[in-house]
Parts: structure tokens; sequence; C-alpha cells
């Protein structure tokens, strides 16, 4: 809940983390015009600070 809090702080209307023991994946709203490679890396950024997944673990899900 905390990543997700954090995540909709950034900016992002909506956002859902799901966590399990191989990895990370965040579904995020897409703003107009979708996520671009910014986006993508402050939601990263997000998931690192506040958890003990490597990058290679979290998977950004584009929700329409």
């Amino acid at each position: 809940a905390q990543i997700e809090s954090l995540i909709i702080a950034k900016g992002y209307a909506d956002c859902v983390a799901y966590m399990n023991e191989d990895g990370i994946s965040v579904a995020v709203a897409a703003p107009e015009g979708g996520l671009v490679q910014s986006d993508v890396a402050v939601i990263t950024d997000v998931v690192l600070t506040q958890s003990d997944y490597d990058i290679t673990d979290i998977h950004v899900v584009e929700v329409q």
C-alpha cells in the first residue's frame, strides 16, 4: 500500500502493486499519451527505495 500511495503522490491517477517472491508488478493508470521512459524510471525508483526487489524483478504495466 505504501508503494501505491507514493506512486499516486507522484502524480499518477491510480496504481496497484502485486508483490510475490518472484517480483513486483505495478499497474499504473496511463496518463494521456501513455507512459514514457521517464514515467517508468519514477515508478521503478519508488519501488527500489521502498522494497528489497532488484530492478530485474520490477514489471511496470500500463493500464489504459
